[in-house]
């Protein structure tokens, strides 16, 4: 009955759920409203401080909430991985935008799956002694600029532009960059002869459009949880900029280079007639024309 007697307040705005009373008391650890009924939800701590025993067991909680978050996190070739199902989840969506929306042919992702195989066939084959050269938690290092041709203007040459994707030859595997997405989606279409220009595809990421700057909010909820901070932090890159046309143009070199480079492949020039027919449709002109009428076609 000592304790019964021994009644204190409940913190600022909080009561008994059942009855409402304001104070409480201590029996047995556990914790009673000055009518006897139970309050869910406490744990007895050993501190001096009576007014803040309520709120401790909120405040570990939610640590141990936030702790448990963090740990959830991947690191090393794991969330190097994660991060590539990410992007090829995000080209995937790409992908169905110009077939469904831009009536582009469905072998479009037939060819550009096969381009991105064999973009990452070095990742898979990372040698050993690479998570003892890394630093941190082994990522890749990604700033809020965008780094090397992303934000280059000076022209280079061919053999600066064009990368090793073998591990053995290059141990620092260069990991993809979102903008390589597009420009997989324009050498696509440039084996396949289906006219789509660099300018249109900056055109429509910038416009939201395509999938390209929300495309991380658009992954499920559970890789948005997992993959590590640096990683979250290039798929939010487009957010920051518009995508500027050299940009592209920088990517689309950097990865035919570096195909041709790795593999040996040699990607068709532009088809003039496709092409003008594009635009002729663009401008809407009549489907013949005289060289009098529109001289500059000619």
């Amino acid at each position: 009955m000592d304790e019964r007697r021994d009644l204190r307040k409940f913190p600022r705005g909080e009561r008994c759920p059942e009855c409402g009373a304001r104070r409480w008391y201590l029996e047995n650890g556990l914790r009673f409203c000055s009518n006897g009924h139970q309050v869910e939800g406490f744990i007895q701590f050993d501190i001096g401080d009576d007014v803040d025993a309520g709120q401790l067991g909120k405040k570990t909680k939610k640590d141990k909430e936030v702790k448990e978050k963090e740990l959830r996190h991947l690191t090393g070739q794991a969330g190097k991985n994660l991060f590539l199902e990410c992007l090829q989840l995000v080209l995937r969506q790409q992908l169905l935008w110009l077939v469904q929306s831009k009536g582009h042919r469905e072998e479009l992702e037939t060819v550009v799956r096969d381009l991105w195989d064999l973009r990452i066939r070095g990742s898979g084959a990372l040698l050993a002694e690479e998570e003892t050269q890394q630093t941190g938690d082994g990522l890749a290092t990604f700033s809020s600029q965008p780094t090397g041709t992303e934000k280059d203007d000076t022209p280079k040459t061919q053999g600066t532009r064009a990368r090793s994707w073998n591990p053995e030859d290059n141990p620092d595997w260069p990991v993809p960059r979102m903008i390589e997405t597009l420009a997989l989606c324009y050498l696509g279409c440039l084996l396949l002869r289906i006219p789509t220009t660099i300018g249109e595809l900056c055109a429509w990421a910038n416009s939201r459009r395509m999938p390209y700057k929300l495309s991380y909010y658009d992954l499920p909820e559970e890789m948005q949880d997992r993959l590590p901070s640096a990683y979250t932090r290039a798929l939010k890159l487009p957010l920051r900029s518009s995508l500027r046309g050299i940009d592209m143009h920088n990517a689309v070199l950097d990865l035919a280079l570096s195909y041709h480079h790795n593999y040996g492949m040699v990607f068709p020039a532009i088809s003039d007639t496709p092409t003008i027919v594009h635009f002729v449709r663009q401008l809407t002109l009549p489907g013949k024309c005289s060289q009098d009428a529109y001289p500059c076609l000619y």
